[in-house]
């Protein structure tokens, strides 16, 4: 197979919708993320036939180290991915059921959020409002504001995000 023809099954299977897939897209999709998988041991397979006649040509390299570390790395990285997903999903979770603020002008802020696509969540002590953007900033709302000024330092705050819409 192909690289071209390997990144064409993998921009076709992509694009088929899970969430409303039959029996027949499901087996359609395994049996495409299979040929993917099929191509990818064989590449790996020639990167390691490649690294031994590196290290034959220099002893320096050791091609068991390089493998090592290259897949340490990405599971680092697919473990770190699945953390954070777990994280927002989490998040949601908590967003799903927020209580409402006891300040009527906060929750008319917090619900200016969750229009703007932030989710609002209740911690301990606070409302916390995380951004929809790819950075996820993160705003906190307090329970009980210290001073008259609380409620516009916290808007300002959100107005300093780059991710903040003026329009809802």
């Amino acid at each position: 197979m192909k690289e071209a023809e390997v990144v064409e099954l993998v921009e076709q299977l992509a694009a088929i919708d899970l969430s409303g897939a039959s029996v027949d897209s499901c087996k359609q999709v395994l049996q495409g993320l299979s040929r993917v998988v099929a191509w990818s041991e064989t590449r790996k397979l020639a990167v390691a036939q490649r690294l031994a006649a590196l290290a034959l040509e220099s002893p320096a390299i050791f091609p068991e180290q390089v493998v090592d570390k290259a897949r340490r790395k990405a599971r680092a990285e697919a473990d770190r991915k699945r953390r954070n997903e777990a994280r927002v999903a989490a998040t949601e979770a908590k967003a799903a059921k927020r209580p409402r603020h006891t300040k009527p002008d906060y929750e008319k802020l917090l619900c200016l959020a969750e229009q703007r696509g932030w989710v609002v969540f209740r911690d301990e002590g606070y409302f916390k409002c995380r951004c929809p953007c790819a950075e996820k900033h993160i705003n906190t709302v307090v329970l009980t504001p210290s001073s008259r000024r609380t409620l516009e330092n916290t808007r300002a705050r959100f107005r300093s995000f780059p991710c903040w819409k003026e329009e809802p």
